[in-house]
């Protein structure tokens, strides 16, 4: 009986542990199946992910393109304005020496209207010396008279034509009006 027994022990221990080994297996093949039913979604997911990451890619490259659009045309901008700064400097210096010129020149025209007051003083002394002459027989110099008449040395500038000559005429009356006090 002992033999017996023990054979028996030994069958219910092996269908004891057969149990066991179902039970893991049946757990283990369900654990299968969900990690199956997970893979897929999780392929899908790996799937949506690497195309999202070529869209970055393609996105990254379109901006780089537009960058260096961008790059071009304020390259284009800044070397438009470098130029133009450059020809602004030079019409600048243009302007200045051209103002220095004229500086020049109104000094000199300056100091040749003072040696000019004193002949227009002479002038205008032997004109109202002509005038007084009455005789119907007396040589008469009309442009001499004409140019005492006109306009250009009566005192008014409105027989001027430009501006510069009219600035130019009232300079050399303050002048003559500044010499005479």
């Amino acid at each position: 009986m002992s033999v017996e027994l023990l054979s028996v022990g030994l069958d219910i221990l092996v269908l004891i542990f057969l149990g066991i080994t179902i039970y893991y297996a049946l757990k283990l093949s369900r654990s299968l199946n969900s990690f199956r039913a997970y893979r897929k979604e999780f392929d899908g997911l790996i799937k949506e992910l690497g195309k999202n990451i070529e869209d970055a890619y393609s996105a990254i490259e379109n901006m780089r393109k537009s960058g260096n659009e961008s790059g071009k045309g304020l390259e284009a901008v800044l070397k438009e304005s470098r130029f133009l700064a450059d020809e602004l400097q030079l019409i600048n210096e243009t302007g200045n020496s051209l103002a220095e010129r004229l500086e020049s020149l109104a000094e000199k025209n300056g100091i040749i209207a003072q040696e000019l007051n004193s002949e227009y003083e002479y002038d205008e002394q032997l004109y109202k010396h002509v005038e007084q002459v009455e005789s119907k027989f007396t040589i008469q110099d009309k442009e001499f008279i004409e140019t005492f008449k006109g306009d250009k040395f009566s005192g008014n500038d409105s027989g001027l034509q430009s501006q510069a000559e009219q600035e130019l005429f009232r300079a050399i009356q303050k002048h003559k009006k500044q010499a005479a006090h």
